[in-house]
């Protein structure tokens, strides 16, 4: 009766105030849809309010919430704030402007605000302002980290807004440490974002007064401006515990002491005025790594937590007591730690510290700049897996000599690890100019190495960052040579490894220019280029061949272009490797060369055999060579001449004491008296001593005991073009004898070559250098042979 009653009372109100039931829902409809929008731009949980003064009025009980710019009147018990992020775009800039309980700290007005992060840092106790910077995370987040860490103290409360682009450089880290302030949106900023915080020091995340602008597209893209006022109450909501937020620095009676080692390993006690150390940087990720002071172990596997990262040790100056140890994982964690522990540190203090594992990844600027100021003059080259022990001293002046860097391997494979012994005295000692490291990064030989396989001795780990530079001139009387300047042209082969190898003993000749080396590549195989890049060197594009000798004669033309007005030029082969006096021996035959015209060139490589030169010109040849020939690969490699010519043992000067020239005598009007003296002057090798080694039945005759001077073989001939016994003589010493069993590289007839530390002069009795009075009796002829020895001789020589 009672409900029938109240349903009637509550009909009759309808229908007087609002004529029906269809206007009565109306009216709440609306009222509801108010209420929703009002929430929406002002919030309130009872202890905080915020609004968008743009689009908010005032309420009308300026007992509660009045905004006006800066000047805001709040519930008692509550602060008031007023932040409004920069705005910029292609025609203006206006920074960000952050009030606090009625006065503005940062602003234009103020000239105090930036790029990045503008931040009001405020006592939670006294409600006094501490701070008001701005960082730059645009470069860099590790100054806003150490703010965040070391200026503000528990439920501290920071007022931030963006300006321009904050998020570039705004790592994991620094997100990470914005939401220990209570931040749930930072996560979301990205480039030329805005946003701005309300918040404290330890506050949960997701509890911080937070807003977020993304960019609304338009060019240059820049996101739109947030503006906010509001009051809240402290404290703002639930806290964490950050009890591991920050790497703890031991000291005192925390820290441990580990294992006793006498003297750290070293063979007797450091002096007086000095104290034992001994590091290990670890290997791998596998064994920790350790460090000893005085004999005892202070970091290790199981002391102080030693492990990956920065593990480091204080030292006092005065008493060598250990006063701090820390182990900072810069892998996974910021490195606003380190700065921080390095700023604490007092004049004088020492330093020993190792890295071991991984130490790079979030290894920041900051820290780098500051262990370069505490003397590490390789910590800037710390990359991936690399290791690294150091000893450094708050306020040294220059860099430290006690340092080292071991890089990791290709692939982020594992570096040599690092271990040491020394004593280190008071006065750490120093050098103002920076200490070149045993090894530096070669980053594109690196690169190369990755991108191909196959280059075996190249890219080993163990010598892929040596560096390739050109040697000075070592001999200063060859300073200004005009071998120096002549063109040196590299055409190499399908042998990638023995290239290498020629690009690599070319750039170790001594005073080697390299813009006068140039390398003609086919381009069928492009990384022949990138790898004479690698050696400083021009390298040249050539059309396929199907020969090499074609190759080289395409190379000979294009070198002609590039080097116009070059009187000569050196061709280097496929598969050559320079002796170390190859430029001294070249830079002598190019002042003969100059002089006689009857020479063509001359060579760096004696093949023990002949050679002719179809100008009817001669070619000079070295006695020993001052190359070396690779064994051939590919269906060269496969002919009789080929093994004969490359796979035979000779003797050259990449394995022999280099010795002392001078070859003016060989210009051709000196040529022929210096044979002429020497044949004359020679000790004759009579037929009885030859004849048992040219039948195949003993070895060449033992030269070496015989006084130094030249030995001459005369031989009979019927005629100037009978070498038949010559080419007998050639087989008993080893000499190579071509397929066509024809000379080449004799002079007028008569061969010399070099044996047993002799020069040995073979002469046909049809030459000019024979003589019939003096030489009878002393002649090689076929009346030395049996029969049936020189019916076999002659076949031989058919079939050569």
């Amino acid at each position: 009766m009672v409900f029938t009653n109240i349903i009637r009372s509550l009909r009759r109100v309808i229908h007087k105030k609002f004529g029906g039931y269809r206007r009565f829902l109306l009216v709440l409809l609306s009222t509801v849809i108010i209420l929703y929008v009002v929430r929406a731009v002002v919030e309130g949980d009872g202890s905080r309010h915020v609004w968008d003064p743009k689009n908010t009025p005032a309420p009308e009980n300026k007992t509660d919430i009045i905004p006006t710019h800066c000047q805001i009147s709040c519930a008692q018990g509550q602060l008031s704030f007023y932040i409004k992020t920069g705005e910029k775009s292609l025609e203006y800039a206006t920074g960000p402007t952050i009030c606090f309980e009625g006065k503005e700290y940062m602003s234009d007005k103020l000239n105090n605000v930036g790029r990045g992060f503008n931040i009001v840092l405020v006592d939670a106790k006294t409600k006094r302002v501490k701070a008001a910077k701005r960082f730059d995370t645009f470069l860099d987040d590790s100054a806003l980290l150490r703010f965040l860490k070391k200026e503000a103290v528990e439920d501290d409360i920071v007022l931030a807004a963006t300006y321009d682009d904050a998020a570039t450089m705004l790592k994991e880290s620094g997100r990470q440490w914005l939401g220990f302030f209570g931040s749930g949106l930072i996560t979301r900023l990205k480039y030329r974002e805005n946003f701005l915080m309300v918040g404290a020091k330890a506050l949960a995340e997701g509890n911080a007064i937070e807003y977020y602008m993304a960019s609304n597209g338009k060019d240059p893209s820049f996101a739109p401006p947030i503006e906010k006022a509001g009051c809240f109450a402290l404290p703002m909501g639930p806290k964490v515990n950050m009890d591991n937020a920050v790497a703890p620095v031991l000291s005192g009676k925390d820290i441990e002491k580990g294992e006793r080692n006498e003297n750290c390993g070293l063979p007797s006690a450091c002096a007086e005025d000095s104290v034992s150390a001994a590091v290990f940087t670890g290997q791998g990720n596998e064994k920790k790594p350790s460090i000893c002071i005085n004999g005892d172990i202070w970091m290790a596997d199981k002391t102080n937590d030693a492990g990956r990262g920065f593990n480091i040790v204080v030292l006092d100056p005065t008493t060598f007591q250990v006063t701090k140890v820390t182990h900072m994982d810069t892998y996974d964690k910021d490195s606003t730690d380190l700065e921080l522990l390095l700023d604490s540190l007092d004049d004088g203090d020492i330093i020993v510290a190792v890295v071991s594992d991984e130490a790079s990844r979030k290894l920041g600027t900051g820290a780098r700049d500051a262990l370069n100021k505490v003397g590490s003059a390789f910590i800037q080259n710390l990359r991936f897996r690399d290791v690294w022990y150091f000893v450094g001293q708050k306020g040294i002046q220059g860099f430290s000599r006690i340092e080292q860097l071991s890089y990791s391997g290709l692939n982020d494979q594992w570096p040599k690890p690092l271990e040491a012994k020394f004593c280190i005295p008071r006065t750490i000692p120093s050098s103002r100019i920076m200490i070149d490291a045993e090894m530096s990064r070669n980053e594109p030989r690196r690169q190369f190495c990755t991108k191909y396989e196959g280059y075996t001795e190249f890219c080993n780990p163990a010598y892929v960052d040596e560096q390739l530079k050109a040697i000075p001139i070592s001999n200063t009387d060859l300073s200004g040579n005009k071998i120096f300047q002549t063109p040196i042209i590299i055409v190499p082969g399908i042998n990638h490894n023995a290239y290498v190898n020629t690009l690599r003993t070319t750039l170790m000749q001594p005073g080697i220019d390299v813009k006068y080396v140039a390398v003609y590549w086919d381009e069928k195989i492009p990384e022949y280029g990138e790898l004479a890049g690698l050696f400083g060197f021009q390298h040249f594009k050539v059309n396929s061949s199907t020969t090499y000798a074609e190759q080289m004669t395409k190379a000979m033309k294009m070198a002609k272009a590039l080097y116009p007005t070059a009187d000569h030029m050196m061709f280097i082969e496929e598969d050559l490797l320079l002796a170390p006096d190859f430029m001294p021996f070249m830079a002598q035959t190019l002042n003969v060369v100059t002089k006689d015209e009857s020479l063509a060139g001359s060579f760096a490589w004696n093949i023990n055999g002949w050679y002719l030169s179809e100008a009817q010109l001669e070619m000079l040849m070295p006695d020993v060579s001052r190359a070396y020939r690779t064994p051939f690969f590919g269906g060269e490699g496969l002919s009789g001449l080929a093994r004969k010519l490359f796979l035979k043992p000779r003797k050259t000067y990449l394995d022999t004491k280099t010795q002392s020239l001078r070859l003016e005598y060989l210009i051709s009007k000196d040529y022929e008296h210096f044979l002429t003296e020497q044949i004359h002057n020679s000790i004759v090798l009579k037929p009885s001593q030859i004849i048992e080694c040219i039948k195949g039945e003993a070895q060449p005759p033992a030269m070496s005991h015989l006084p130094n001077v030249p030995i001459v073989i005369f031989y009979q001939q019927q005629d100037p073009k009978d070498y038949r016994l010559l080419l007998k003589i050639c087989q008993c010493f080893g000499l190579v004898i071509m397929e066509d069993g024809q000379p080449r590289n004799m002079h007028r007839g008569m061969l010399r070559f070099y044996y047993q530390n002799h020069d040995v002069f073979v002469v046909g009795t049809q030459t000019s250098y024979f003589d019939r009075l003096t030489s009878m009796g002393t002649v090689l002829s076929s009346t030395h042979f049996s029969e049936h020895d020189s019916h076999i001789g002659k076949a031989a020589v058919a079939s050569a």
